[in-house]
């Protein structure tokens, strides 16, 4: 069981930081006993702050722990802890832990100097080097085995992927030799159809001369129809420029229409508005005329009655026909208003109707271009489908050829007798030679 034997302070709270006040404790009990304010508290959390390392909960970060500078009269106070105490074994251990508070301008600062724990020899009294590092060499120790540990985790981590890769190596290589299995398999059967279809292939010259009249016939078919095609397309070309020469014509008639129409209908309108300005002034003259003699009259009372009343039935019947005239010249604008009301629509129908037939033509002749190139693409494909036949012919006529120079051979041995080669030995030559070509 461990044991507390004493404790030094020096500068922590009310103690003085200048005095060395040495606290012995006593077994089985020690009793601490003051007034308020002597220390009884401190002396408790100096054990705790020695034993743990922990500050008391009201230290205000150490600047309410330590003595206070301005009440020393100085800018800076050092306070110190000792604890010694006995461990399980026996032996005499102190735990040493230095502090210090300044005053700076505007704040207190606090520092941890020293952590120290040392052992005392037994025979000497004096003590040993420490046990325990103090602060900073502790928080290198600490920074250099989390560095150990990150690369520790570094090097799992590559582990880990070189793992992976040699799986995934594993994995291809497995894949590899599975699609190598596929591969030779499949190259045995392609071995295997290109044999059947080498012995399919093998025609026979009455075969080849049968597919090159098919072909024939087929190109024939083809040339035919492309030449219809361009017949028509022609005929659709034709078409389609007449159709343009007769829209232009239109285009031009009803442009024409239009002005003469126009022309006509200023000069009516014109007319007409000199008929009504002049009806209008003559009504405004007899207006005036008749309201000078309502005058005259009512100035002269010696004119009879009969007389005005004749005059204002001249004057009454004058003013009807400039009214006749007037309705006249509304009816004759009314009559151009309607005829170009029909005469316009009428022309802009009969123009959609040319540019719908136009368009029609257009895409027709667009038609006609792709049946053109689908039929050169198929003449093409017969070109190159007609090569091999031209290829049997020269063959059919080198095995001709042969033939005859067989025969020729035949009638020189037969000249010649003995001392030349057997005829099977010449066949062999020449079936040699029919491989090579």
């Amino acid at each position: 069981m461990s044991t507390v034997d004493k404790m030094l302070i020096k500068g922590i709270r009310s103690f003085d930081p200048e005095n060395k006040n040495v606290i012995t404790f006593f077994k089985p009990l020690t009793l601490i006993v003051g007034s308020n304010g002597a220390g009884k508290t401190t002396i408790i959390e100096c054990l705790k702050l020695s034993c743990t390392g922990e500050l008391p909960p009201n230290a205000r970060s150490g600047h309410s722990f330590i003595h206070d500078p301005k009440v020393a009269g100085e800018t800076e106070t050092k306070g110190q802890i000792k604890l010694r105490f006995k461990t399980a074994a026996g032996k005499d251990v102190v735990c040493i832990r230095s502090f210090q508070l300044t005053q700076k301008a505007s704040k207190m600062e606090y520092k941890a100097i020293e952590s120290v724990l040392q052992t005392i020899n037994p025979h000497t009294g004096e003590l040993r080097e420490s046990i325990a590092q103090d602060q900073e060499k502790t928080e290198s120790l600490k920074s250099q085995i989390e560095d150990l540990e990150k690369s520790i985790e570094n090097q799992d981590a590559k582990i880990h992927d070189v793992e992976k890769s040699l799986k995934d190596l594993r994995q291809l290589e497995d894949q590899k030799s599975a699609k190598t299995a596929v591969r030779n398999v499949l190259f045995k059967e392609q071995q295997k159809q290109y044999a059947a279809l080498a012995e399919e292939n093998e025609d026979t010259d009455e075969e080849l001369m049968e597919w090159k009249t098919k072909f024939d016939e087929r190109i024939m078919l083809l040339q035919n129809k492309i030449q219809q095609m361009e017949r028509s397309l022609q005929d659709l070309t034709d078409e389609g420029s007449a159709c343009r020469r007769k829209l232009e014509t239109y285009i031009k008639e009803i442009g024409k229409l239009q002005r003469d129409a126009e022309e006509s209908n200023e000069m009516k309108l014109k007319a007409a508005w000199d008929c009504y300005m002049g009806a209008n002034d003559r009504w405004n003259t007899a207006e005036a005329q008749k309201n000078a003699k309502l005058q005259m009259k009512q100035r002269v009372k010696a004119a009879s009655s009969a007389e005005h009343l004749k005059a204002l039935g001249v004057e009454s019947s004058s003013a009807e026909s400039y009214y006749q005239q007037l309705d006249r010249l509304h009816i004759t604008y009314e009559e151009y208003i309607k005829i170009r009301k029909e005469t316009i629509p009428l022309a802009e129908k009969t123009l959609s109707e040319l540019t719908e037939e136009l368009d029609q033509k257009t895409q027709a002749h667009y038609d006609v271009l792709g049946v053109l190139a689908q039929i050169k693409t198929d003449k093409d494909s017969v070109e190159i489908l007609v090569e091999p036949v031209e290829t049997a012919d020269r063959l059919f006529q080198q095995i001709q050829s042969g033939q005859k120079l067989v025969e020729d051979l035949e009638y020189k041995l037969d000249l010649r007798g003995q001392g030349g080669k057997s005829l099977e030995e010449i066949q062999l030559e020449l079936n040699n030679l029919q491989s090579t070509r």
